[in-house]
């Protein structure tokens, strides 16, 4: 990331926001590990991995997060996720936060949400 974003200078809520996600992938990412070590079947377990991928960031506590919230270094653009589906966000039930996201402060353009 350390070519596209600056984490210090990103909004609170922006920093909370890769914070998050970032703990939260970590989490998913060793309990599919743990199965994989257990010789369990892995197929479906790699599955709801990846889901979760797609489903964290639909996550209730990020509604409020965009683009504005980052502070980019550079453009990069990338046309990969057009026309893939939306995933179903019911493997969310294992979301872990670290408490309430901070209020978005305004720009001065907008109001205060």
């Amino acid at each position: 990331m350390d070519d596209y974003l600056d984490v210090k200078n990103s909004t609170e809520l922006g920093q909370f926001f890769m914070k998050t996600i970032y703990v939260n992938l970590v989490i998913e990412t060793k309990l599919y590990i743990d199965v994989v070590k257990s010789d369990e079947s892995i197929a479906d377990v790699r599955k709801k991995l990846l889901n979760f991928y797609d489903c964290l960031p639909l996550a209730d506590d990020f509604k409020k997060v965009d683009k504005s919230d980052f502070k980019e270094i550079q453009l990069h653009f990338q046309d990969q996720c057009k026309g893939q589906k939306l995933s179903d966000i019911s493997d969310l039930a294992q979301f872990r936060s670290s408490g309430a996201p901070p209020k978005k402060i305004s720009d001065g353009n907008s109001l205060i949400l």
